[in-house]
């Protein structure tokens, strides 16, 4: 990843520094961990595997009074399993 460039998902917003990347999450309302965030971090994660420049992601929270508030666990295998048939994240 070239040195400061910025990336835009739905619910994150990216920069980087050197190895350093830094995703706001942005995921109204109280950022809910939901499919849409979910997806976002996936693809991000993803990402920065296959990036050799990437060392560390540094997660922060747009919303000063919540980081992610929760999740339902019985929707995440349902999740996943539409995520891998509709390929909608990078591989």
């Amino acid at each position: 990843m070239q040195e400061n460039t910025r990336q835009t998902f739905e619910t994150l917003t990216v920069s980087n520094e050197g190895a350093v990347l830094f995703a706001e999450i942005a995921a109204p309302p109280m950022n809910l961990l939901g499919p849409e965030l979910v997806r976002d971090l996936v693809s991000l994660i993803q990402r920065a595997e296959v990036d050799d420049a990437v060392k560390v992601i540094v997660f922060k929270s747009a919303d000063p009074d919540y980081f992610i508030s929760h999740v339902d666990k019985m929707e995440l295998a349902g999740w996943w399993a539409t995520w891998r048939k509709e390929k909608t994240f990078c591989e």
